[in-house]
């Protein structure tokens, strides 16, 4: 029984936004405490017609009707039928909160990275490897069309960002370029050159004014409007592979094949933390919105979350079966969403550490993940495999992310 409840992720969830709702089921029923309570006790206690009948409701009701559900399942005293009803309903409950809304189809190759707008609206990917077709495509998040594809980089792009006001991008790939983007009509307006190698990522200050990039074992801060290379980070010891910011712009984090983690004050250059503890090569990391904490992802199958005053690892989070290549946190810092070429997206809380979905569906590596802004939805994107085999799931995907323990929002 213990095992068999571990699959069910007992969940509250957040209604979605009205321009979420292609896809959506009906409205869910409004029913009482009263009436779930007495449903509940139909459903595990009833005669046959009784609990099909009880199920139907409460599977109509929705995510109301899951802790009345939860409280039945999770109780080790009651009778392990009772827990199994009550459980395979809130299972079906829970699967229908945590769908999948929409596809976006498009790309010919792999997606590398993907990143959200400010304004949750525009969905900007980037394809690369392994087997990319080398363009950047910008997507309209609540239709899932496709709405401008940018051409330019001539080899593989590994990263994307977007400004602060939602306007640019920037995009850097094997072409050993930086190139920004005008948003409104995906025309390359700069390049910014001076790498001599693959740029492995590259990241907005939160002024809008500079901005990141990884390349060989370095990160640089450059200057938006001079194109000015400002001051390289030194440290690392093999190629960093990702880069990001902190949401004050204070901090910078970097994630590298030499197997850590560092921390950098950006205005000095300075590395100010080396976190040491994966086994292989880090692939991704995050800051938390309040900026306390970082998470990275390892070729070692695992995520840690690190204390960035402190260095410590606070938490290690073990479940994906292959390399992680995708971390990110949600806008509540609650949750923590990550991408494994295990093919799978998982949510975790990261207070507990504990698992509570497994989104299953991409058919390849997943090698990208963001959360919306309205904290109830995340996109993901991946495809391709090591081998470099034509074709695959070169799609993008939109879920459901219902938030934890929290009441939904009234409409």
């Amino acid at each position: 029984m213990t095992n068999l409840l571990r699959t069910f992720p007992f969940v509250l969830f957040a209604i979605p936004l009205s321009w979420m709702s292609a896809g959506r089921a009906d409205a869910p029923m409004k029913l009482d405490e009263k009436e779930l309570t007495r449903l509940v006790e139909q459903l595990v206690e009833g005669k046959p017609r009784e609990r099909e009948a009880a199920r139907r409701r409460m599977e109509a009701a929705g995510r109301a009707a899951l802790p009345a559900l939860r409280k039945v399942a999770e109780d080790p005293r009651s009778d392990p039928d009772r827990r199994l009803r009550a459980a395979l309903v809130a299972r079906i409950i829970s699967d229908q909160l945590f769908r999948e809304i929409r596809r976006f189809e498009g790309h010919l190759g792999a997606i590398r990275y993907l990143a959200l707008s400010p304004d949750g609206k525009r969905l900007l990917s980037a394809s690369g490897w392994p087997r990319g077709d080398n363009t950047l495509r910008s997507w309209d998040i609540a239709t899932g069309k496709e709405v401008h594809v940018l051409r330019g980089h001539t080899s593989h792009i590994e990263s994307v960002s977007i400004s602060p006001d939602g306007k640019w991008a920037l995009s850097s790939g094997y072409d050993t370029t930086v190139r920004m983007w005008d948003l409104s009509d995906g025309k390359e307006q700069k390049r910014f050159e001076g790498h001599v190698d693959n740029i492995y990522s590259v990241v907005f200050l939160p002024d809008g004014k500079r901005f990141l990039s990884a390349s060989q074992n370095l990160v640089r801060l450059w200057d938006v409007k001079s194109g000015e290379e400002l001051r390289q980070f030194k440290g690392h010891t093999q190629n960093v592979v990702h880069v990001t910011v902190s949401a004050d712009g204070k901090r910078a984090a970097s994630a590298s094949n030499d197997l850590t983690v560092r921390i950098w004050d950006v205005e000095k250059g300075k590395e100010l933390l080396c976190l040491k503890g994966h086994t292989q090569m880090v692939h991704a990391v995050a800051f938390s919105p309040d900026g306390k904490r970082v998470a990275s992802g390892s070729y070692d199958r695992t995520v840690r979350l690190w204390d960035v005053q402190t260095g410590k690892e606070l938490r290690r989070l073990i479940g994906h079966t292959n390399g992680v290549r995708g971390v990110a946190f949600s806008p509540d810092g609650r949750r923590l969403a990550t991408a494994s070429e295990d093919k799978t997206v998982r949510l975790w809380d990261t207070e507990t550490g504990k698992e509570l979905h497994v989104y299953t569906g991409h058919t390849q590596m997943v090698t990208g993940v963001a959360f919306c802004p309205d904290n109830a939805h995340l996109v993901s994107g991946g495809g391709g495999d090591r081998n470099g085999a034509p074709g695959g799931d070169f799609t993008l995907r939109l879920w459901g992310a219902p938030d934890l323990d929290r009441p939904a929002p009234r409409k």
